[in-house]
């Protein structure tokens, strides 16, 4: 049985509030309201760190989900696809937290779970947005890759050891090789 949609909001809430918090200091601010306020008037530089500090509290609310969880990798899909001119772009999908969660078992990670945070990060954005977002921006997509994919370098999971289209690895159980 997966948790109330509530909690889901509450969680994506409280993500959203610490990563502000981080995102502060990161950038020479002196407070969360701040970092709101920049958010608000589109500075991409306060948004690209807010959305790398986001997908370490996603990292870490997984891990909880998930005692298998190997390793989290942010990644920048434009870049992983070839289409570098859309990366350029204000409003592309590398304005979401776009993330590849290294599992031992695919099915360990809920998918309900991943749709439910899916639409509590939807709500929790809605108070930091500029006037140039657009649906993509914080939007949350997992990929959710096995074992076997990592060694047969499949999907997904082909990235995470690229020399081309490397993922930032935001979040580790332990040393992992590949």
């Amino acid at each position: 049985m997966s948790k109330p949609a509530s909690s889901f909001r509450e969680a994506a809430r409280q993500m959203f509030r610490r990563a502000i918090v981080q995102t502060a200091p990161q950038l020479g601010l002196k407070g969360s309201a701040q970092v709101v306020e920049n958010l608000r008037r589109g500075s991409c530089q306060s948004c690209e760190t807010l959305r790398f500090n986001l997908a370490r509290q996603v990292a870490d609310y997984i891990a909880l989900v998930d005692p298998d969880l190997r390793a989290l990798y942010l990644y920048d899909p434009e870049y992983a696809s070839g289409d570098y001119e859309c990366a350029k772009t204000a409003s592309s999908p590398s304005s979401g937290i776009n993330l590849i969660a290294w599992t031992r078992a695919k099915k360990s990670i809920p998918s309900d779970t991943l749709q439910e945070l899916r639409v509590a990060f939807q709500d929790a954005r809605t108070e930091i947005l500029c006037p140039d977002a657009s649906g993509l921006c914080f939007s949350l997509n997992v990929a959710v890759v096995n074992d076997a994919e990592v060694r047969a370098r499949k999907g997904y999971a082909a990235m995470i050891d690229s020399t081309t289209i490397r993922p930032t690895q935001v979040w580790a159980k332990y040393r992992v090789a590949a």
